[in-house]
């Protein structure tokens, strides 16, 4: 009798945890979010449709598009600034570490550098001191 219960009872878990399985199973093929040890992802987005279900071609899909949207924000701001400073108005930009001297114009002059001949040039074995100590 003990041993029947037993059987039942396992049996009784063995068909609930069945039931869960299917019933999630189901749920994430109407789309929506899934999620996966690397991450999650949006099953409607077209990104999804194109990887064909391939969790590694969508993040690869997505860091393309990342990098895309980096580009373009870096494109306009590279275009405001030198919007800036053809209205002569010559600004630093404000990131700290990133900040770049502003670019001379084009207009000035550079001075000639003189050529040094290395054979006036005397090495600092030949330099005697100007002064010498005395006892």
């Amino acid at each position: 009798m003990v041993v029947w219960k037993r059987i039942g009872l396992v049996a009784l878990v063995l068909v609930a945890v069945l039931v869960a399985n299917v019933t999630n199973a189901g749920g994430n093929r109407r789309g929506g979010t899934i999620r996966t040890p690397y991450g999650s992802a949006n099953m409607n987005s077209p990104e999804w449709k194109q990887s064909g279900g391939d969790f590694r071609v969508y993040q690869q899909i997505m860091q393309q598009k990342q990098k895309l949207l980096q580009q373009r924000a870096m494109m306009k701001q590279r275009q405001a600034f030198l919007k800036q400073q053809k209205k002569g108005e010559v600004t630093q930009p404000t990131t700290g570490s990133d900040a770049r001297p502003a670019v001379p114009s084009k207009t000035s002059k550079r001075r000639p550098t003189r050529k040094v001949n290395p054979a006036s040039v005397s090495s600092p074995k030949d330099q005697t001191p100007s002064k010498i100590n005395r006892p």
